[in-house]
């Protein structure tokens, strides 16, 4: 979720939820768990903010958080993975 947040934010959570494959009380409870406060009312992740739809007051849409956005641009500088090496020839097989 926090990807597909990342990808396109300002959507709803039926939007977001659409995009992820997830019916909208699973989509709800990640969405939950990477904001501010868990559904448990715990502290969350801080990496997606939830605003009111201005247009419309009973929409919530999703972005990134300032956290969020720092970790998108952390991650963006991780350097790709280079191919394992085959473990078969060290053991001779």
């Amino acid at each position: 979720m926090f990807m597909i947040v990342s990808m396109n934010e300002g959507l709803s959570l039926s939007e977001l939820s659409e995009l992820a494959s997830l019916k909208k009380s699973t989509a709800s409870r990640y969405l939950l768990d990477m904001s501010e406060k868990t559904r448990a009312g715990g502290e969350g992740f801080g990496l997606i903010s939830r605003d009111t739809d201005p247009m419309e007051l009973r929409k919530n849409m999703y972005a990134l958080s300032p956290q969020g956005r720092a970790l998108v641009k952390k991650l963006s500088k991780v350097p790709a993975p280079t191919t394992a090496p085959d473990h078969n020839d060290e053991q001779g097989g």
